[in-house]
Formats: C-alpha cells, sequence, structure tokens
C-alpha cells in the first residue's frame, strides 16, 4: 500500500480501485471536488442513523449520491467497469455515509473475516479524512466486504501510517443481488479539527 500527499492543491493520494477527492466546508457542509470543480452536498439531518447495513431509512432519501469516480487501478483516470455511489448525511454529534456497490457478479465479490487492523485481500472501502486540510496528516477509515474495519492517522506529510489508534466509529455491510451495502458512522468527538475550517478527503 502506498500512501503519500501531493500538495498544490490536490488532495492526499492513494493507491485505490476508485477515487474522489473532495474538500469538506462546515457551512451546509459542501464537498467540493477540488480537482474537478465539482461540488457536491452533504445533507443535515436531525435524526440518528441506525448502522445495519441497509439504507432504507427515509434520511438516506435526502442524500444526493456521489457517482462521478475514476479508476486509479488498473487504468487511471478511465470509467470504472462497477457502478459506486456513494451519500453523505450529517447531524449534531456524526457523520454518516452510505456506499451502495454496484456488482455484476455479486457471488464473486471477496469477503473475509479477520481481526480489526488487518489488511487482507478483500472488496473494500476506504475513506480519508484531513480535518485540518493541511496535507500533513489525515484520518483513515476502511471497511472490507465482510464488514472488518481498519483505521488509522496517516502523518508526517503522507510518509507515515500509524494503526495503533483505534478511534470509536460504526460500520456494517450487507451483500445484496446488485452487489454490496457498507453504511459508517463516525462522531465528531472522535475526530480533531478545527471548527469551522474545511476538511479534505478522498474516497
Amino acid at each position: 500500500m502506498k500512501l503519500n500527499i501531493i500538495k498544490k492543491n490536490k488532495e492526499l493520494q492513494m493507491i485505490l480501485g476508485l477515487l474522489l477527492s473532495f474538500s469538506v466546508l462546515f457551512a451546509d457542509l459542501l464537498f467540493s471536488h477540488n480537482s474537478q470543480g465539482k461540488t457536491a452536498v452533504a445533507i443535515k439531518i436531525n435524526e440518528e442513523i441506525k448502522i445495519d447495513g441497509d439504507l432504507s431509512e427515509q434520511a438516506w432519501k435526502k442524500a444526493i449520491p456521489i457517482s462521478d469516480f475514476v479508476q486509479l487501478d488498473p487504468y487511471e483516470g478511465e470509467n470504472p467497469s462497477e457502478k459506486t455511489e456513494v451519500k453523505i448525511l450529517y447531524n449534531d454529534k456524526a457523520i454518516y455515509l452510505g456506499f451502495i456497490l454496484y456488482d455484476s457478479e455479486p457471488v464473486k465479490i471477496v469477503s473475509r473475516l479477520t481481526r480489526r487492523d488487518r489488511d487482507v485481500e478483500s472488496d473494500k472501502i476506504n475513506i480519508i479524512f484531513d480535518t485540518f486540510h493541511d496535507h500533513k496528516t489525515a484520518y483513515f477509515f476502511s471497511v472490507n466486504s465482510a464488514g472488518v474495519k481498519v483505521d488509522g492517522i496517516i502523518t508526517g506529510d503522507g510518509s507515515r501510517f500509524d494503526t495503533e489508534w483505534d478511534g470509536i466509529w460504526e460500520a456494517s455491510t450487507k451483500i445484496t443481488d446488485i452487489g454490496w451495502v457498507c453504511e459508517v458512522e463516525i462522531p465528531f468527538a472522535t475526530l480533531r479539527f478545527a471548527t469551522g475550517k474545511e476538511w479534505g478527503g478522498q474516497f
């Protein structure tokens, strides 16, 4: 796994299957794709979300799906072979992310159980939040299709990845007949950030 930070208006760079960079502005919580000049909106809600891998709650219907991902591997910059949608909600306590990962052959989804913070060959999603938008440190969250969580802190301008940090957050997954779903809750109390300052990030 290669991690590095590229400065000059680019976000944290990571070798992933799909890529979407954005910045987070805590006004109406706007997610702006700086590298492509696009903006996605995270919808504020008053209710809490049950983290069960099911995006059927009414609150999720308010979210605006993000689907303009591109490949990093094996064909960088190309359109992905399968569609992925991400929905973002938040309330006063947490950020909620809902991933729908379409797969035309769901029986081939690689889903392996292991202990927390152990990275194994598996279908997974990754989240990076650069909460001070300084391109120096960031929080990393990953969930595979079996619901196994990996988290850590990226430091040293992206040169170090520390998995000793175990944040308090929830995730749940479900394999369906159209692919798999991942639902994530990250409490604001888990993260350090400057109030009112833009965040950076990447899926």
